[in-house]
């Protein structure tokens, strides 16, 4: 599923007597996993530190995602030039709204800093939040930046789903679907059926076409699809039109018709989203 998150004002939580302050943090998606990319302000190699992230889903109260990998947790090396969190979202909740991120940074040692009979390793810590929304729709994940953050040169938002599926007709019961789901998609089928020994020729057909989101509930979504190209004994032109059902983000089912001519071929299929 698609789910965009919208850039809202940054609350930053910053202390001046800090020589490290937890920077820039910048959200971007990779299918279903959530990047956290943050910076740590005047670290050195010589800098260990333990990192902290929190999230807050609708307003509610803080908790550590626990899915999380990367530069989280203990004994993270300063000197940097960025830092990434990677968390895996569904592994931990079911549903996600809207999300605000906390960045905590806590230095546990520090090799260049003067020895004194009171502390060897001074502390410091270091916290940053980021309010994101996201909204449940058709395509994945999509990070929505304003003008200034696309000028930076960042990459990208994911836009489609890559479809791959086995889709047949009753009389053709070879067939390989391939395309993409998005709001708008491309897609294109081979079905191959039998061959007729009276007129010794091969059945099947040939199309390509659009897919169109039209519904999502949940972990459920719609595309309807409409293609043409050339059917029967791959002589006459062709017509199909149908549904794809997509479940949990991964499981496809389609259910169509194909007009090759002068009958009506009924069209199944399974697949997987990529």
């Amino acid at each position: 599923m698609l789910r965009s998150l919208l850039l809202l004002p940054v609350l930053l939580i910053s202390y001046i007597s800090f020589a490290q302050t937890v920077e820039n943090i910048r959200v971007e998606t990779e299918g279903e996993k959530i990047k956290i990319h943050y910076r740590i302000g005047g670290s050195t190699e010589a800098q260990l530190y333990r990192v902290t992230l929190t999230c807050s889903l609708d307003g509610g109260d803080r908790f550590e995602p626990k899915a999380v990998i990367g530069d989280v947790g203990m004994n993270i090396r300063g000197g940097k030039s960025y830092y990434t969190i990677v968390w895996d979202v569904f592994e931990d909740v079911d549903d996600v709204g809207s999300a605000e991120f906390f960045v905590k940074v806590e230095m546990m040692e520090d090799m260049t800093a003067p020895v004194t009979p009171i502390e060897v390793r001074p502390k410091k810590m270091h916290e940053e939040s980021v309010k994101r929304q996201v909204e449940e729709s058709d395509q994945g994940f999509k990070v929505e930046k304003p003008d200034e953050t696309k000028e930076s040169g960042e990459p990208d938002p994911y836009n489609n789903r890559f479809l791959l599926s086995y889709r047949a007709s009753t009389y053709n019961l070879i067939g390989f679907t391939a395309g993409t789901l998005g709001n708008w998609g491309l897609y294109g089928s081979v079905r191959i059926g039998r061959y007729d020994q009276a007129l010794e020729l091969l059945s099947g057909s040939v199309t390509a076409g659009m897919t169109k989101h039209f519904f999502s509930a949940g972990k459920y979504r719609m595309h309807g699809y409409l293609g043409a190209g050339i059917g029967d004994y791959f002589n006459r032109f062709d017509l199909e039109a149908g549904i794809t059902n997509v479940f949990f983000n991964r499981l496809t089912v389609t259910v169509g018709m194909e007009y090759p001519g002068y009958y009506a071929d009924f069209v199944f299929g399974i697949g997987v989203v990529l």
